[in-house]
């Protein structure tokens, strides 16, 4: 049975729900494969806490101040990326490189800009096939920019154009988002599945109902945006708080 190993970095960014679809996909069309999807970002210590620091970035100006100036340091500069590069690389080199001689994979998946680093570090070392889904739409990282990455899929032209720009030697194709044609329910289909959303949330029917997510952790800032809208609203809220715990408890408390 041939192997397919999708890795990532969850930090509460959307990408295991990305990583989940992608195996779903490949369940459906692709008979006689295993499939596995391992967060890498569990294997270190260094980066085994990166969803709180994430939070942080969410929360507090100041962090995210600092975060956003690194990013764009890393986009303008191919030197400074070369060098925050290195914490996350070394910290994860080795555990993945266990973990790919012990998975032995005929096909690695990555949707992490970050993990890209890593499994660039290792194909220097160990041969397999590795392709990258980019995540990104504006702006776009140059650390996707893997030359080594048997493909890499972009989203659209111009997030293919600015990885060219970045690494002219990367194999790029764009243009796949959507990912796939949504199926087009039927008035009686919506009807059943809206009647069985609201049954399991208990929301009313004559109330207009708004649903809230921000892709993972910074559904937080929306929240907060909105707390006192939300609640004196004469709406009713469905609010997608993804893996941040902290934010389901304080709703659970509070709204």
């Amino acid at each position: 049975m041939k192997k397919i190993l999708i890795v990532i970095g969850d930090a509460g960014g959307g990408h295991i729900s990305c990583a989940r679809a992608m195996k779903e996909a490949f369940i459906k069309d692709c008979k006689g494969y295993d499939i596995e999807i391992v967060d890498l970002f569990k294997l270190s210590k260094f980066t085994k806490y990166y969803d709180y620091f994430y939070y942080l970035v969410s929360t507090y100006p100041f962090f995210e101040f600092f975060y956003n100036i690194g990013y764009m340091l890393i986009d303008k500069s191919a030197f400074l990326a070369k060098i925050l590069e290195i914490p996350t690389a070394r910290s994860l080199y080795r555990p993945t490189m266990k973990l790919l001689k012990e998975k032995n994979p005929d096909l690695v998946l990555t949707n992490s800009c970050l993990t890209t680093l890593v499994l660039r570090k290792c194909k220097k070392k160990r041969d397999f096939n590795y392709v990258i889904t980019v995540s990104d739409l504006i702006p776009v990282s140059r650390w996707w920019a893997d030359s080594s990455a048997d493909i890499i899929f972009c989203p659209t032209k111009d997030a293919s154009k600015k990885i060219k720009g970045y690494n002219s030697e990367c194999n790029t194709q764009d243009s796949y988002y959507p990912l796939r044609e949504v199926e087009k329910y039927s008035k009686e289909k919506k009807s059943e599945v809206k009647e069985r959303i609201f049954k399991k949330y208990k929301l009313k029917r004559d109330i207009p109902t708004v649903l809230i997510t921000g892709c993972g952790i910074a559904t937080r800032n929306i929240v907060k945006s909105m707390e006192e809208f939300i609640k004196g609203s004469k709406y009713q809220f469905l609010i997608l708080t993804g893996k941040d715990e902290r934010l389901k408890k304080y709703l659970e408390r509070s709204i």
